[in-house]
């Protein structure tokens, strides 16, 4: 009995495709601690399967070492999306040298055929309030807190 009631129970695990809620716009808000190439794509591929509409998504990078030692594979990773918008990267443990900022990551996938911006926290949340719209997919992604742009787009 416990083990089916624990089960029953079961939510899930946080930030792996959790879903989040709607936009005012009726836009379905996902999210996920994706911050590698290979898991954003396993990710975008799932967002895929699940809607004909289109798939917005906010990418957090984490750390400037890591975003640069896997460029290309970032930059072919969002591939299946519509439109991403890259936040600053999270630096975490590290100092930014320079080398690597959202701007040049957001310049990469643009020029991989996805529709690509780079921005601020406060302006990725403005355009995806504004944009996605009922069967459109928003997935907030990545391991620092981008998660707080998912929880204001359905508060």
């Amino acid at each position: 009995d416990l083990l089916r009631d624990s089960l029953a129970s079961f939510e899930g695990t946080w930030r792996r495709f959790e879903y989040k809620g709607k936009t005012q716009k009726g836009a379905e808000v996902y999210d996920d601690y994706a911050h590698h190439p290979t898991a954003v794509a396993k990710t975008i591929q799932e967002l895929r399967s699940k809607t004909k509409g289109k798939i917005f998504v906010a990418f957090h990078p984490h750390l400037f070492s890591r975003t640069r030692d896997l460029f290309s594979e970032f930059s072919a990773a969002f591939a299946g999306a519509d439109k991403v918008f890259i936040a600053p990267i999270y630096p975490a443990r590290e100092l930014d040298d320079g080398t690597m900022s959202n701007e040049i990551l957001a310049d990469a996938i643009q020029k991989q055929g996805v529709d690509a911006v780079a921005g601020t926290f406060a302006e990725i949340e403005e355009a995806l309030r504004t944009e996605p719209v009922s069967g459109d997919l928003v997935m907030t992604m990545g391991a620092g807190d981008i998660y707080k742009v998912a929880d204001a787009l359905t508060a």
